[in-house]
């Protein structure tokens, strides 16, 4: 065996890690499909993140708020939680680093039960204003 070739059970390590990786990514994906359908754009729903944007002025670094808070969009509510949307790169930052405080100022600032955090989509971007003036 060259110092290039892995054995056939590496290879198979290999191979199962890629297949779990691809159901997470599918269950993941399916889950914010679920989310996405039931999410309602509505006029509580971004006077909710206005109040949360604000608020979080108030608690950390402005530039923290610039950088990471205000490019999310309010697409909504679903199951008394506010939905956000952001780039997939973003909203796996802003989760990881940020989650938590997004959540607990949310439920600080309204009756939301909290915040979703889902991957942004072209129509996010095109359609806020209008659904959520229909909201």
């Amino acid at each position: 065996m060259s110092p290039f070739e892995i054995s056939d059970s590496a290879a198979a390590w290999i191979a199962k890690g890629e297949q779990e990786e691809r159901e997470r990514l599918a269950a993941e994906a399916a889950r914010e499909a679920r989310l996405r359908a039931a999410c309602r754009p509505t006029l509580e729903a971004k006077d909710a993140w206005g109040s949360t944007l604000d608020h979080l002025l108030s608690e950390v670094d402005p530039r923290i708020v610039s950088t990471w808070f205000r490019p999310l969009v309010c697409i909504g509510e679903s199951k008394g939680s506010l939905c956000v949307a952001a780039s997939a790169p973003a909203c796996e930052e802003v989760s990881r680093r940020h989650g938590a405080l997004l959540g607990r100022t949310v439920r600080a600032v309204s009756e939301y039960r909290g915040i979703f955090l889902l991957r942004q989509t072209d129509e996010d971007l095109t359609t806020e204003d209008a659904d959520l003036a229909v909201g």
